[in-house]
């Protein structure tokens, strides 16, 4: 047996036992909570058709597959992030059982503990992660590798990414990404127009990238015309509808600014609007006898108030029942407070002024990403769990409703103290792996990359192909970075959840970066 033939046993073992590995740390955890009313998570999850309450209804969808399936939700998740780990890592270097260092690259993502501590959670997020994962590395390998698109591929990538419009609302993100990257592309590849590839390289964009952007639209568009159709709201959900934007802001309106883009419809301002109408003052005493929203304000930025973040869930909660999810009821509510309050300014009971689509207090909000909130993102981007997210008690994960566990999972979990153990040292390790300095490296090497490229470009023929990957997902990095940046300074909070996806590709661009560079460096002495 050559040397050649055993690496490669080696690698493969290393990849099966990484999996093992894997999927016992995994086998007995499930989702940890309840958050808020478990019917209502139930709805969402099993019964996307009722509109997905207030969530996009993506979760919904990829819920209501797995359980049909008969797969517990956060392990059919898990075996899908182990498939679009590899397939990412893939996309940038190599296949874990073919290189050692995208083994190890693939071992780093798997046992992260942010995203096991995400994964034990019931949020739309790290569906949404998966979704992404898939898309966008299913996409560069659909392009990156031939002269054509290989359309199986891009099918998929369309159909993960379509997905993941309709399960958070990323599409503007999204699309101003796959415009950059294919505008920047075309600059690349034009800049070689001698090379005999010319043609076919911008074949492949010009096939590929209106495709995908077509396509992604059209999901997301024939969402919105559902919803509207059957519910009432223009949009993927009714958070992200034009109406509730415009009852949102109609509400902001009512009084003078307050200059906290973090409590836009404050007490003070909230009293005012209860002297609009019946309806209003209906509508504020349910906001107003509903302490969990405030206590959320007190917990987070040191007010006992309704935040920014969460009045949009108190409103939805205020305005209908979570059991029946009737959004025809809760909009004409909507609509009869809009019209109280323009009648109670035209008979002078209370001032309303114009606002532009933007809570309060907006030249801070933009100033206030440099550099507060690209800080804020860079933290979050570094982000590991707390100790205490890994610890159960007495061996058990306790839920608030055993039928909703029963509903959702189809067992009774629990969690073994040698796992605890493993988690928790994962922890350490990986607080020491993530850390500011990492991040410095990512934009160090991300220079680095790009001197290097600069430097030699007129040495290369043509366009590389082995390009493509690193480009694509660093212009992803850099969009979404910015557009958390801005989420985070208009007064919605990033949480660190938001950022898992520019966390988990640290790595693995920083090693694209260095491996490409070392190949361009290499090309040229060896010449």
């Amino acid at each position: 047996m050559n040397a050649s033939s055993l690496k490669a046993r080696f690698l493969l073992l290393g990849f099966l036992v990484a999996l093992i590995a894997k999927f016992w740390l995994i086998w007995e955890s499930e989702i940890a909570d309840a958050l808020d009313d478990p019917h209502e998570y139930l709805l969402q999850i099993l019964y996307p058709a009722n509109g997905g309450l207030a969530y996009p209804p993506g979760t919904g969808l990829v819920g209501q597959l797995f359980y049909n399936l008969g797969i517990p939700f956060r392990l059919g998740l898990e075996t899908a992030f182990l498939l679009a780990a590899a397939l990412i890592i893939r996309a940038l270097i190599a296949w874990p059982w073919k290189s050692g260092l995208s083994l190890g690259l693939f071992v780093l993502l798997i046992f992260d503990p942010s995203v096991a501590e995400l994964f034990s959670h019931l949020y739309s997020d790290n569906v949404w992660l998966v979704e992404t994962m898939l898309g966008l590395s299913c996409f560069i390998l659909a392009i990156g590798i031939g002269p054509k698109p290989r359309w199986s591929l891009l099918i998929l990538s369309v159909l993960f990414l379509g997905l993941s419009t309709i399960t958070r609302s990323v599409l503007v993100p999204l699309l101003v990404s796959i415009i950059l990257f294919a505008l920047l592309a075309l600059v690349l590849v034009l800049s070689k127009f001698r090379s005999k590839s010319l043609k076919s390289h911008l074949d492949l964009v010009a096939l590929s990238v209106p495709t995908l952007i077509f396509s992604i639209s059209m999901i997301y568009a024939g969402t919105s015309i559902y919803n509207f159709s059957h519910h009432g709201y223009s949009g993927i959900s009714y958070l992200d509808s034009a109406q509730y934007k415009k009852f949102y802001l109609c509400l902001q309106s009512v009084g003078d600014p307050t200059g906290d883009p973090y409590f836009p419809i404050d007490e003070n301002r909230r009293k005012l609007i209860a002297q609009a109408g019946p309806d209003s003052h209906w509508f504020i005493e349910q906001l107003e006898s509903n302490s969990v929203y405030k206590q959320a304000g007190l917990d987070h930025y040191g007010k006992y108030d309704i935040p920014a973040g969460w009045f949009h869930w108190a409103a939805f909660t205020a305005a209908m029942d979570p059991a029946k999810g009737n959004y025809l009821d809760a909009f004409s509510l909507f609509h009869n407070i809009e019209d109280e309050i323009d009648a109670a300014n035209q008979m002078g009971i209370v001032k309303v002024r114009p606002i532009a689509s933007l809570p309060d207090s907006r030249i801070p909000i933009v100033m206030s990403v440099f550099p507060e909130g690209l800080h804020e993102v860079v933290s979050k981007t570094i982000y590991e769990p707390p100790l205490d997210a890994f610890i159960t008690v007495e061996g058990k994960l306790l839920y608030t409703n055993p039928e909703f566990t029963k509903g959702l999972t189809r067992r009774i979990v629990t969690e073994s103290p040698t796992r605890n153990h493993v988690w928790l040292f994962l922890d350490h390790l990986y607080s020491w792996i993530y850390t500011p300095a990492t991040f410095i490296l990512y934009v160090a090497t991300l220079f680095a990359f790009i001197i290097t490229l600069i430097s030699k470009w007129k040495q290369l023929p043509e366009f590389p192909i082995s390009l493509i990957a690193p480009l694509f997902f660093t212009i992803i990095f850099i969009i979404f970075f910015f557009w958390y940046a801005l989420f985070d300074a208009s007064g919605m909070p990033v949480l660190p959840r938001y950022m898992i996806f520019n966390h988990l590709l640290l790595f693995p661009l920083i090693c694209s970066y260095l491996s490409i560079a070392f190949r361009l460096l290499k090309r040229s002495s060896d010449n």
